[in-house]
């Protein structure tokens, strides 16, 4: 039976979740939402010099919540570590429709954009 595990302030809707395990994950959407252990926080990008949009993500991979990635709908990949501010280290070059980006089990990232399949080296 479904049950609620944690009631969320997500703001808006939610594209793509990334879980460790039950007490530990993240959500991206129109906002990234992590959770640890019940306790949400909302992490920001640090966008003074690079093209990121925070409020509408696509992707969420990662090793643990102290190293993980999230994918904006333009292709920028913004890294996040050790509980700092995320910092663009992929700029991207295409624009994503919905449910067109795929990670694999190792971290291997594919998106679909227009007519063509990437994959992030």
């Amino acid at each position: 039976k479904w049950q609620i595990h944690y009631p969320v302030t997500h703001r808006g809707c939610v594209n793509s979740l990334w879980a460790i395990d039950e007490d530990n994950l993240v959500m991206v959407g129109n906002d990234i939402t992590v959770f640890h252990k019940g306790s949400e926080t909302h992490p920001l990008v640090n966008t003074s010099n690079d093209l990121f949009n925070q409020n509408d993500c696509m992707a969420v991979w990662g090793v643990n919540l102290n190293r993980f990635w999230v994918m904006d709908r333009n292709g920028n990949v913004a890294e996040f570590k050790d509980g700092q501010a995320g910092k663009v280290v992929v700029k991207g070059n295409f624009s994503i429709d919905d449910n067109e980006v795929w990670v694999s089990p190792e971290g291997t990232v594919y998106v679909i954009a227009g007519q063509r399949l990437y994959r992030l080296d």
